[in-house]
């Protein structure tokens, strides 16, 4: 099961402060999952690690910070995002792959591209669980809708698969990715 948790960015809603959000919200998702030790620690790239027995990922914007945490052995990764900031349409070139456009995205819906954005975004902080051999730049991971009619992406990075979930209203966007484990993604 994934948890989840938000913290308000203080003013002057800075770095600093968005940072210590982003950690007082892994705090409370890694309460909620259970856990006894709620630190999370920082890799050498500003990764968050959070403690043995779990995986998580902090996104956070100005004003607020989230954190999706899952025990371990349920997910080997989980990635999430968040943006209220507009996605510039004529980065559509650099975000999204060829068939990425052509099969989820509608030229002029920003809307739209915000979500596939934070989706991707998501699903490569779930791929970072693999380390280098999977996956270490955004471009690699592919999009693709499984199903039609759903709000649900398959994300692809290798051999390695993630489910991502995406919502979005006028407001912003966020997405949830699960780094499947081998069992898992061929079931």
């Amino acid at each position: 099961m994934i948890h989840l948790a938000t913290a308000d960015v203080s003013a002057p809603h800075g770095p600093h402060e968005q940072h210590k959000a982003g950690r007082a919200a892994a705090a409370g998702a890694l309460r909620r999952a259970g856990g006894t030790s709620v630190e999370v620690g920082r890799r050498f790239d500003g990764a968050p690690v959070f403690p043995a027995g779990f995986v998580g990922s902090i996104a956070h914007t100005r004003r607020l910070a989230v954190a999706a945490v899952c025990p371990a052995e349920e997910a080997r990764g989980i990635g999430v995002d968040l943006e209220t900031d507009t996605v510039g349409e004529h980065l559509h070139r650099i975000l999204l792959r060829e068939e990425e456009r052509e099969h989820l995205w509608t030229p002029a819906d920003g809307p739209t591209l915000r979500a596939l954005f934070v989706a991707k975004e998501a699903a490569f902080k779930a791929f970072s669980a693999c380390g280098e051999r999977v996956v270490r730049t955004f471009w690699r991971v592919r999009l693709e809708r499984p199903a039609p009619g759903t709000g649900d992406l398959l994300a692809r990075a290798g051999d390695e698969r993630a489910w991502v979930r995406v919502r979005a209203d006028g407001d912003g966007a966020w997405a949830v990715a699960v780094l499947l484990r081998p069992e898992q993604a061929h079931a």
